[in-house]
């Protein structure tokens, strides 16, 4: 699987981040701890390269977070509407 892929299932069971009124927040430190044996190298690229441009409005299969400062993003609302099927969450 890739990042993405491990990522995403990661967010769909709750295994990772912090749940708030807006959604799901992730950090840097959240990465490190879920996926040890990922170099932290790959997510210095993964969340930016993940992330909505301030131009950028709708979720794609690549851009699905929102960048809050260096090390901390939410994913975005809209990624739970699309995929309400996949998540424990709702």
């Amino acid at each position: 699987m890739r990042l993405r892929e491990l990522f995403l299932h990661a967010v769909n069971e709750g295994n990772i981040g912090t749940i708030d009124d807006a959604g799901v927040v992730i950090t840097l430190k959240d990465l490190e701890a879920c996926f040890p044996d990922i170099n932290v190298r790959y997510f210095h690229h993964f969340l930016p390269a993940s992330s909505l441009q301030n131009t950028q409005q709708n979720i794609s299969a690549e851009k699905f977070l929102i960048q809050i400062n260096s090390d901390t993003y939410r994913v975005h609302p809209e990624y739970f509407e699309k995929n309400a099927s996949l998540s424990t969450l709702h």
